[in-house]
């Protein structure tokens, strides 16, 4: 084989192979998700939702920076701001203050329109995991009951000019990797299912060993919202008055629920549009 020809055949191979890593690239993507934790919310609680950085393949994925538009029903839960415990170390967490887009009115936003920003630290991208990396987690209060599951719900744009919500690569400056965005339902009881501590639809074992595990230490199981978990929180969950009434909210609490195979119930998954 002539030198020229050796050089054309390795010119060929290394411009497959880099198309090759293109194509790989362009396939993978990071997920936006919320995730809470099992708990019966009252009026007046806390309530933590975390926010993860998810690959959708089977290896790990840099990113340097998200931009996530959300919004939320004010009337039912009252943003408090974030907390970092936990969460993946970043050199920005933060609401953006006077944000060109019109969203944040006040800092942290109270009237159901947001905007996230997170950067992570200068030559040290953050790695999303296919099990999830916190970014962050957002603090609401519960404010009032609900007649059925309120939505803290990722938005693609919001604001105007519209704000575009966005994961970028941390391998190519400037480049969105974004893929599905989820949204987190809450039910603050009584209306929706109390004794439905794991909001698996179903108040059997599971609950049970939830209440338990929150038995005489803190409000973990507090179905009748006082405050504690108590024989009356244990006589609630056996009694069959709650599971008629879980009975009777199940159905408008699956038409919030996305049809997925795995049944979880982080909440409605919602391809993000890619540009």
């Amino acid at each position: 084989m002539s030198r020229i020809s050796g050089r054309r055949l390795a010119a060929c191979l290394a411009w497959v192979l880099a198309s090759w890593i293109a194509i790989a690239h362009a396939d993978a993507n990071i997920d936006l998700k919320w995730r809470k934790p099992a708990q019966s919310v009252c009026p007046g609680d806390l309530v933590e939702v975390g926010l993860y950085a998810v690959s959708d393949s089977g290896n790990d994925q840099l990113l340097s920076a998200i931009d996530l538009a959300f919004v939320w029903d004010p009337a039912y839960l009252h943003l408090l701001g974030l907390s970092q415990t936990g969460a993946v170390p970043l050199l920005a967490s933060f609401f953006p203050a006077n944000d060109p887009f019109g969203i944040n009115e006040v800092v942290p936003p109270q009237d159901g329109t947001g905007l996230y920003s997170a950067y992570a630290p200068f030559g040290a991208p953050v790695a999303a995991t296919p099990g999830g990396v916190l970014i962050t987690t957002f603090r609401f209060q519960a404010l009032q009951s609900t007649t059925s599951a309120t939505l803290i719900e990722m938005r693609s744009t919001l604001g105007s000019p519209p704000a575009t919500t966005a994961v970028w690569s941390g391998t190519s400056p400037g480049t969105p990797v974004t893929g599905t965005l989820m949204d987190a339902r809450v039910g603050i009881t009584f209306q929706i299912c109390p004794s439905d501590l794991n909001d698996d639809q179903l108040v059997d074992l599971l609950d049970l060993t939830l209440l338990l595990s929150s038995f005489g230490l803190n409000n973990g199981g507090a179905l009748d919202c006082d405050g504690d978990t108590d024989l009356n929180d244990l006589t609630l969950l056996l009694s069959g008055e709650s599971l008629a009434s879980c009975s009777a909210t199940v159905g408008d609490a699956q038409t919030l629920r996305n049809s997925r195979p795995d049944g979880s119930a982080d909440g409605p998954e919602r391809e993000h549009p890619r540009s």
